[in-house]
């Protein structure tokens, strides 16, 4: 009978295709495709903040989003007035806070107007994040609050069980809002009740 070894393994003639594609089988479901593979991860320090969503776009492109690593402000209006602002995207919070700062004339005093001038990490691209975009950053709570919360930086906070404001409009009296944790997606409230800041930035 001949004899087939891999190492100090040896096989019989009988049983050697049927293990040679075992160990391909093995070896394949080992190898990741290059274009399966991320550079970023959830929980990450990066761009200023921590990474708590990462994807990639129809042509393999990777993007991701950036919490900022504290609450920027712990009880801030959305606005003191009502005033419709066009800021409907559920997804887009980049578009929603240009939209709400020129609406309300570069607010300095608001939700959208304290995240657009917010410069953490030195960066300036800096937004208040739309409904589904705080919905993921809810979502990730846990992981996020894990390194936050044992990184020994005083500049870092973990996410609190508390109502953060979105940058998505529902009325001219009202906007979205989620109470972190929660397995609600959105709450609608009056834009002049007080919420938290998380602010987000792209890559």
């Amino acid at each position: 009978m001949l004899f087939f070894c891999f190492g100090h393994i040896c096989f019989g003639q009988d049983n050697v295709g049927t293990t040679l594609q075992l160990k391909r089988e093995v070896t394949e479901e080992r190898e990741i495709p290059i274009e399966a593979k991320f550079q970023h991860y959830v929980g990450e320090l990066y761009g200023g903040g921590i990474v708590y969503n990462v994807w990639k776009d129809s042509i393999g492109v990777e993007h991701g989003l950036i919490a900022s690593l504290d609450d920027i402000s712990k009880g801030m209006v959305w606005n003191t007035y009502e005033k419709l602002t066009g800021a409907t995207s559920l997804d887009d919070g980049v578009t929603n806070t240009k939209t709400i700062v020129e609406a309300l004339n570069n607010c300095s005093i608001c939700a959208a107007g304290m995240c657009h001038q917010y410069r953490g990490g030195g960066f300036n691209d800096w937004y208040l994040p739309a409904s589904w975009e705080l919905y993921e950053l809810s979502q990730n709570i846990h992981v996020i609050n894990a390194i936050l919360s044992n990184d020994s930086l005083d500049e870092t906070q973990p996410l609190m069980m508390d109502y953060y404001w979105s940058s998505t409009e529902g009325s001219s009296g009202s906007a979205w809002r989620q109470h972190v944790g929660d397995i609600k997606q959105k709450f609608f409230y009056h834009k002049y009740s007080r919420g938290r800041l998380r602010a987000v930035r792209r890559f």
